[in-house]
């Protein structure tokens, strides 16, 4: 009798599933991966054995709470068993199963259901397992498309074992399913520059395992001149434009991955963004020449007004901790006023329109007034777009420069501390330039002059100091070239390991 009702439940399987006994056969071999590290992972937590009496207990414990509802702790303590020792057999695995589907936990219901059904003897347990692995894989494929398959080889090793209307109809549910799943859920623009990309979410993501010449399935109109590419389980194309709009049509066939393609056609419209509003300094360099007169490049981004402020920090609060901590970052409003009220002033304000095409990255030249870096002191100018809001605690654009001639390099050893002076217009040697080195604690340590090489010495006995007293500024003033300093507390640039031979003569 039992070798007729497996002829006769497989002849059925055929008749109503084509190819389901020859066709590819699916396994467990990931959920089976992913149940035994969640058994690992609770018996990692091992701690002392409390015997048979009180795990029974606790186990007898969950179940009631269980019955009443109380599921989320039920299942904490059927997991507690496990860790302290219980034998996990297929009761233990089929209640915690039964616990964690009660709260929704739809991962720990599939993981302990395949634990319960390797741990189980009989055939009725192993319907049981299978019935509850089948119904928490169906939920998990609501939040992944990966889980499918493995719930309709649920519900079939379940039809092997147990025929039924019920078992035959969720099969057909979720084959169709399957065969419709696969559509576009979204399509967006991606900002890659000069030039944006448009991408296709699917609702599976496509494998990166498979070969597709995605042009052969995908049309755009108005037409892009560029290649696809996958990009986190997505297919985009770049070169597209800001702000056209363009209609996209996936075609009957594309592979989503080697066992699923898309059975029907697809259409969506997607409009490219334009780019978001930016504009920016470069950082880096924040030394004006003196002949550049006083123009400050930026860039902006759909911008068309930008509102300036220039502050100027005094040459004495170079060394003060908020230089030390800020320097060459961008400044929130607390910072500005703090820099407006301590630390030095405010000492223009202005604005420059900003012409250009939309989307694209504009080079433009702040010129300011003439003489307004004439005294010396360290500057930070601000830029802001007329037309955002900004918060007190939002970043403002800043560039940080000293408007100067001077180049200075310096040269340290036992002897004491050498100073070049250079022109950086020219890199000519810059003579009687008024060097002053400064202490930690702000205090002049010695003031000297170039010679007419450019050259000046700061004698040894000073960088013995220690504590407040030891070097940190040097600060070149002059009429002509401007004000200029180099901080001395910063690592310097070590030429020990560099040879000294020159190239061999050929």
């Amino acid at each position: 009798m039992n070798i007729l009702r497996i002829a006769v439940t497989l002849f059925t399987l055929t008749a109503l599933f084509p190819g389901y006994g020859t066709a590819k056969s699916y396994s467990f071999e990931e959920l089976e991966k992913e149940a035994h590290t969640f058994h690992t992972k609770l018996l990692g937590n091992k701690g002392k054995n409390i015997g048979s009496v009180k795990n029974n207990l606790i186990r007898t414990t969950a179940g009631v709470l269980k019955d009443a509802g109380e599921c989320r702790t039920a299942l904490s303590l059927y997991e507690k068993a496990v860790t302290l020792g219980h034998k996990s057999d297929f009761a233990l695995w089929q209640a915690m199963a039964g616990s964690a589907a009660c709260c929704n936990e739809w991962q720990t219901a599939s993981n302990a259901a395949l634990l319960a059904l390797e741990n189980a003897e009989k055939r009725q347990e192993k319907i049981a397992a299978l019935k509850k692995l089948g119904h928490a894989l169906e939920q998990r494929e609501e939040y992944s498309d990966n889980w499918q398959p493995a719930a309709l080889y649920a519900y079939r090793q379940l039809l092997v074992l147990e025929y039924s209307k019920e078992t035959v109809a969720k099969i057909e549910e979720l084959t169709a399913k399957k065969t419709k799943r696969v559509s576009i859920r979204k399509a967006y623009s991606k900002n890659r520059g000069e030039k944006p990309a448009i991408c296709i979410e699917f609702t599976q993501a496509v494998s990166g395992d498979i070969k597709v010449n995605f042009a052969d399935y995908i049309r755009i109109t108005p037409e892009i001149s560029s290649e696809f590419f996958r990009d986190s389980g997505n297919v985009c194309i770049g070169n597209a434009g800001y702000g056209v709009e363009y209609s996209i049509k996936v075609l009957q066939g594309m592979p989503i991955s080697k066992d699923i393609i898309l059975e029907h056609n697809d259409e969506i419209k997607i409009t490219a963004k334009h780019r978001a509003p930016a504009l920016w300094f470069d950082q880096n360099a924040y030394i004006l020449p003196r002949s550049s007169s006083s123009g400050i490049g930026f860039r902006t981004i759909n911008v068309k007004k930008a509102n300036l402020r220039l502050y100027r920090i005094h040459e004495r609060n170079i060394l003060h901790d908020f230089v030390r901590s800020k320097f060459n970052r961008k400044l929130d409003a607390r910072e500005l006023e703090e820099i407006k009220e301590q630390k030095g002033a405010l000492v223009w304000q202005g604005s420059a329109e900003i012409k250009g095409e939309r989307d694209k990255q504009q080079t433009n030249t702040i010129v300011l007034p003439e003489k307004i870096t004439d005294t010396p002191g360290l500057y930070i100018l601000v830029a802001e777009n007329s037309e955002e809001e900004y918060g007190r605690w939002d970043e403002r654009t800043s560039q940080w420069l000293v408007v100067s001639d001077t180049g200075l390099t310096t040269y340290i050893n036992e002897g004491g501390m050498s100073v070049v002076a250079r022109s950086l217009a020219t890199a000519g040697p810059l003579a009687g330039i008024k060097l002053t080195l400064l202490a930690r604690n702000n205090t002049p340590l010695a003031v000297t002059r170039s010679d007419s090489k450019g050259l000046a010495r700061f004698p040894a006995e000073f960088f013995g100091e220690k504590d407040g007293m030891k070097p940190a500024l040097l600060i070149a003033e002059d009429e002509r070239s401007g004000f200029s300093f180099l901080r001395l507390d910063t690592p310097p640039f070590d030429l020990s390991e560099y040879g000294v031979g020159g190239r061999r003569v050929p």
